[in-house]
């Protein structure tokens, strides 16, 4: 049995909690893997990892393409433009509307998502493929993934793992296969239909799944397995207001509900003064009681660079 760690009073032990924390989760992550019981919750910094522009630079990509294209104007200067992430939730939208059909639109999100090569040996992704892999004893329960696009299922498909895409209700998945749950939307590059997606991309979408559609396909996936499964969330920023919803709901309403993440210390050497140390840190700790209040436990880190490691100790 783990030993229970206090939370210090003072901001010079947090340090040597944050220290002991990690090693603790990350044998209580390695002990749930072992019991079969353990989801792995996917977002954009997975992709960004292997290569893929995180969603601000695809956004700004689309609008490039809907000027460039739609109006046959020049691309724009973006640090002039100076837009904040508000405004880009609600230039999404514009974007969506500035093609004359849902077709063209999907067509250019997959010409903007894989405008880069691939890089599928990208040390996230081999610790990801490893905890997906099968053996006599372990396996993985699920995957949910936030992103649109078919990384993970390329990644797997090299190293002949069986595995199941879904992205909506109508979908059988066989007892060998891995499910992986595309909660909104699936894009592969080389999707040539285009009939029946139903991809979350700009406030409108957002705003149907979080307000109106509570019992829709993809809430119900998270709400089941938020609750039913460990979830271990990889590259997730807890931005999302529908996800952090659902957290909260699950945490509230069923008992010993417990899951856990990777995040990265606000604090940055190359970027900010030693003298503001300690406020990012306080920062740190804020953020962590609040996803602790909504079930999430945090494994900090200092570098992105460190998260394929820990990756690889739970399995």
């Amino acid at each position: 049995m783990t030993k229970h760690i206090t939370e210090p009073d003072n901001l010079e032990d947090y340090k040597l909690y944050w220290k002991a924390n990690r090693q603790k989760f990350i044998g209580e992550l390695r002990e749930i893997y072992r019991g079969n019981n353990l989801t792995l919750v996917l977002g954009s910094g997975v992709s960004r990892a292997a290569g893929l522009p995180l969603w601000p630079d695809l956004v700004k990509n689309l609008y490039a393409d809907v000027i460039t294209q739609n109006f046959k104007l020049f691309e724009p200067d973006w640090e002039s433009l100076d837009l904040k992430m508000d405004e880009l939730i609600l230039q999404a939208r514009y974007i969506k509307n500035g093609y004359e059909t849902p077709d063209l639109f999907y067509k250019s999100i997959i010409k903007a998502l894989y405008c880069e090569d691939v890089h599928l040996k990208a040390p996230l992704l081999n610790g990801i493929g490893k905890l997906c892999m099968p053996t006599r004893h372990n396996f993985l329960k699920s995957v949910i993934t936030y992103n649109f696009d078919d990384v993970l299922e390329r990644k797997l498909h090299k190293m002949n793992v069986e595995f199941k895409t879904i992205f909506d209700s109508n979908v059988n998945v066989k007892k060998t296969a891995l499910p992986i749950y595309h909660v909104h939307g699936f894009l592969p590059e080389s999707l040539d239909e285009f009939d029946n997606l139903n991809i979350i991309f700009s406030d409108d979408d957002y705003n149907r799944q979080s307000s109106s559609q509570l019992y829709s396909w993809s809430n119900i996936i998270q709400l089941t397995h938020f609750k039913e499964s460990t979830c271990f969330f990889l590259g997730t920023s807890f931005n999302d207001a529908n996800l952090r919803r659902i957290l909260e709901i699950v945490k509230h309403n069923f008992q010993g509900v417990k899951n856990y993440t990777i995040l990265k210390h606000s604090f940055e050497p190359e970027k900010h003064s030693e003298c503001l140390k300690n406020h990012f840190y306080i920062n740190d700790i804020l953020k962590e009681r609040v996803l602790n209040d909504i079930g999430i436990n945090i494994i900090w880190v200092d570098d992105f660079e460190e998260i394929p490691s820990i990756v690889s100790k739970i399995s």
